[in-house]
Order: structure tokens, then C-alpha cells, then sequence
């Protein structure tokens, strides 16, 4: 099991969501490796780094700390997402191409495979959810260890994709709730019939922090995306690869869209 860390203060949460899973799954003991990257100030040259704020190149990060983990052993890189985010529809219509995170993508990882394979290097990545919403994988886990063992293991997870909390006075282990990642783990905890005791930040607080929730949240984009459903343009603008039909996205978006809108009601 390996986890990047970012913020200092994430990685206790990694560690307990870790030590949880053993004790929920019995059997072989695994080994949790976290590793924090980030670059140095300075280039080979000596010349500073330009300022760079949109992490774009950690997606091509991620995969390759866990490949190198995976190829001591020669082993399968398993990425636990859903399949929804992978795909990730653009909820706007200014939302697509480059815009839109691609790190599970199928397409991504499948030509990332194919890159690595033919310069020789391990790349065998699977994504055993790829055709599961959030919600169904939340049930799945209600069924392996139970309904209250699964509400407490996942609500000790963090999934929110804001950062800045710290500049509010926030700590970074409250999860904002507005955002995609946020969204959609509230819908799959109401999905699946589970108790979400997540943290998340309180939106009766100061103007400064709803203000700054109001700016960031998907809500309104998401509740719009809704009310349009997913359409054929939505899908061409996904770039599935031949193994992944497009019958089987559109399919996984409708389930995942009843999730959200249940939610919303």
C-alpha cells in the first residue's frame, strides 16, 4: 500500500485509514509506504523554477511512485477509484480537455501501460472499480465488513480536493463538502444507506470561510449537469479507449447521476 503525502497533517489520516483496513480484512500483512515528493527550488541549470499552481503533473506522479513500489515484486498496481471519477464528465461545457483531472482515466492508464511496456518498464495497472460508481463501492465494503464497521472506516477517509484551509483558520483535516470529491462522497454514504460522521467544515461559520465555500463549491454546476443529463457530446469528450465501450460509460454515468440526485433531494 503506498500514499503520497502532500500536507504534513494528512498523513496521520493515511496511516489510521491503513491500520483500520488490516484489522477489517484479515490476512497477509501489508506494507504502508508513504512518500512525500516534491521538487527543489532550483533547476539542473541553477536557475529558479517558474511559479507552476496547478499540480498538473501529478497524476504522471502518483502512478509513478506506486509502479516503482509495484515492480520490486513484478506485481499489479491496483488504483482503487470509482469509475465515475475516472471518466469525469465536465459538468460545464468550459469544462472539458485539460481542464478535467484524467489520473484514472481508462484511456490514461492504458497508454501509460502501453508507453512503459515498450520501453521495457513494469507497467501493469488495474482499477478493479472502473465500472463502479462511489455509491456501489460503499455498499460493497457495508458487505464485506458490515454496515458500522464500513460508515466508520470510510468516514475516517479524506477525499476533499480544496485546499487553502489553513489561510481561514481552518485545520486541513476538515473536508469542505462542496467540492466534486466532497459531493460525491456524501452521495454515496446516502447511496448506500451509511452513516457519514466525515468532518467537514461547518457552513454556519464566519462570512470570510462561506464566502470562500460559496466560491469553490460544484454544487450549482453539479445540480446543473444533472438537469442536462449526460449526452452524447459529453461522452465523445471522455477519449474512451477500445476496450471500454461506450455503452458501459454511459451506463455507469446514468447510475452514478441517481446517486447524486438522490442526494440533492
Amino acid at each position: 500500500m503506498l500514499s503520497h503525502v502532500g500536507a504534513k497533517n494528512l498523513a496521520p489520516i493515511q496511516r489510521e485509514v491503513a491500520t483500520i483496513a488490516e484489522k477489517l480484512i484479515p490476512g497477509l500483512s501489508q506494507a504502508h509506504l508513504q512518500i512525500g515528493l516534491r521538487r527543489s527550488s532550483k533547476q539542473i541549470d541553477g536557475s529558479s523554477f517558474t511559479n507552476e499552481p496547478s499540480s498538473r503533473s501529478r497524476s504522471l506522479l502518483f502512478l509513478s511512485l506506486g509502479l516503482a513500489a509495484a515492480s520490486i515484486d513484478r506485481v499489479p498496481l491496483w488504483i482503487p477509484e470509482n469509475g465515475f471519477a475516472s471518466l469525469n464528465p465536465p459538468l460545464d461545457p468550459n469544462r472539458r480537455g485539460s481542464l478535467s483531472t484524467r489520473t484514472t482515466h481508462p484511456a490514461f492508464l492504458e497508454g501509460l501501460a502501453h508507453v512503459l511496456a515498450g520501453v521495457g518498464a513494469h507497467g501493469e495497472i488495474h482499477n478493479p472499480f472502473t465500472e463502479m460508481t462511489k455509491g456501489e463501492m460503499f455498499a460493497k465494503a457495508a458487505e464485506l465488513v458490515g454496515s458500522d464497521e464500513a460508515a466508520a472506516y470510510l468516514s475516517a477517509t479524506h477525499s476533499c480536493g480544496l485546499t487553502g484551509q489553513r489561510a481561514f483558520g481552518v485545520p486541513v483535516t476538515k473536508q469542505c463538502g462542496v467540492c466534486f470529491g466532497c459531493v460525491v462522497r456524501r452521495a454515496s454514504f446516502k447511496a448506500a444507506g451509511l452513516q457519514d460522521a466525515t468532518a467537514y467544515i461547518d457552513l454556519d461559520t464566519s462570512t470570510r470561510v462561506k464566502g470562500w465555500l460559496t466560491k469553490n463549491s460544484v454544487e450549482r454546476s453539479m445540480q446543473g449537469f444533472l438537469r442536462r443529463g449526460v449526452r452524447t457530446r459529453d461522452l465523445a469528450t471522455m477519449s474512451l479507449p477500445p476496450s471500454y465501450p461506450t455503452s458501459a460509460a454511459a451506463e455507469l454515468c446514468r447510475r452514478a447521476c441517481a446517486e447524486l440526485e438522490n442526494y440533492f433531494t
